[in-house]
C-alpha cells in the first residue's frame, strides 16, 4: 500500500476529519469505546489475547469496550481515520499511515518496541547459513503493510548486505500476510525463507523443529496503541494510565498474551524513522 499525501482537497480532508471526530466524541460521552488491533496472528490467536485485554480495561477505565477485529492491515488504519474505532493497535508503519491521513496520535506502548527486532528465518533444508545465501531463493515477507514483516527487514537487506527483494531472489517474494503465516510457510518448506518479528519467532520456534534463525536486525521502534484525534487528551490519559498500571504481579496472564513485560508512554516523534524509511522506500509519497 503506497500512501500518496497531500493530494486529497484540504476542505474535503477537513470535513471527514470533522465527521470522524463527531463519532468518537459521541461514544465517549455515552462511556462507550471501540478497539481494534492489525491482524498480525491468525484470527482465533488474536481474540484470544483481547478478549482478556477487553475485560481488564472496562473494568481498569470504567467504560464499555468492544473489539472490532478486521480482516487486514490497512483496514485498521482505515477504521481509526474514519472514527470507526477509538483506539487501535498499530504497527509502526500503519500507525505512520495513521498519524499522516488523520493525525493519529500515539498513546502508549510496550516497553520493548522501543527496540523492536526482526528475524530472518530458513528451511534447514535450504542451504542457507548467511543473509548472502538468501540470493536466489524463494522468500516470505508478512503483510506488505508490516514494520517487522516487510518495511524494515527490507530496508536492512538493501542497506546491510545489498539484497533487492525485487531482484535478487527466486521470482518475486511471497506475502504470507502474518508473522505466524510466515513461520509455518517456512517450516513446512514452501518457501526457503522469510521474515518475521522475534517476538513471534520466540514464543513459536519449538513448533517449527525444521527452521533455524539466520540474522536479526537491529533495534527500532514499532508498536503503539494510537488514539483517533477525536479523542479526549483526558480519555487518552486514562487508556495510557490502564496499560501503564499492568504488572507481572498481579496481571501476569494478561501481560504474556501481549508479549509485553511493561508499557511506556509513546512520543510521535519515535516514528520519524519509520516515515523516513516509508518514504525512502516508495511506500509514502
Amino acid at each position: 500500500m503506497v500512501l500518496a499525501c497531500g493530494k486529497t482537497n484540504p476542505e474535503a480532508r477537513q470535513i471527514q476529519q470533522a465527521k470522524a471526530a463527531e463519532k468518537v466524541q459521541v461514544r465517549e460521552a455515552r462511556k462507550e469505546l471501540v478497539i481494534t488491533a492489525i491482524p498480525d496472528e491468525k484470527p482465533d490467536e488474536l481474540q484470544r489475547k483481547n478478549n482478556l485485554l477487553v475485560d481488564y480495561l472496562e473494568k481498569s477505565m470504567g467504560v464499555k469496550i468492544s473489539f472490532k477485529p478486521v480482516t487486514h492491515y490497512g483496514a485498521a488504519v482505515r477504521a481509526l481515520v474514519a472514527g470507526q474505532v477509538d483506539f487501535a493497535w498499530l504497527g509502526g508503519y500503519t500507525f505512520v499511515q495513521a498519524k499522516l491521513q488523520a493525525n493519529a496520535i500515539p498513546v502508549v506502548m510496550r516497553r520493548s518496541d522501543r527496540a523492536f527486532q526482526s528475524v530472518f528465518i530458513a528451511n534447514k533444508d535450504s542451504g542457507i547459513a548467511t543473509m548472502a545465501d538468501l540470493k536466489g531463493k524463494t522468500f516470505a515477507f508478512g503483510s506488505k503493510s508490516s514494520t517487522s514483516g516487510r518495511l524494515m527487514p527490507q530496508h536492512y537487506m538493501v542497506q546491510n548486505f545489498q539484497l533487492d527483494p525485487t531482484k535478487d531472489l527466486h521470482g518475486v517474494p511471497v506475502y504470507s500476510g502474518a508473522h505466524d503465516a510466515t513461520l509455518k510457510m517456512v517450516d513446512s518448506g514452501k518457501v526457503q525463507a522469510g521474515v518475521l518479528n522475534y517476538k513471534t519467532w520466540e514464543t513459536n520456534k519449538g513448533s517449527a523443529p525444521n527452521t533455524v534463525e539466520v540474522w536479526r536486525t537491529p533495534g527500532y521502534v514499532d508498536y503503539c496503541w494510537a488514539a483517533a484525534p477525536g479523542v479526549s487528551s483526558a480519555l487518552r490519559q486514562k487508556f495510557a494510565d490502564a496499560f501503564i498500571a499492568l504488572n507481572e504481579a498481579e496481571h501476569p496472564e494478561l501481560l504474556a498474551l501481549q508479549s509485553a513485560q511493561k508499557y511506556v508512554p509513546a512520543q510521535v516523534a519515535m516514528w520519524d524513522t519509520i516515515q523516513q524509511v516509508a518514504t525512502e522506500a516508495g511506500l509514502i509519497q
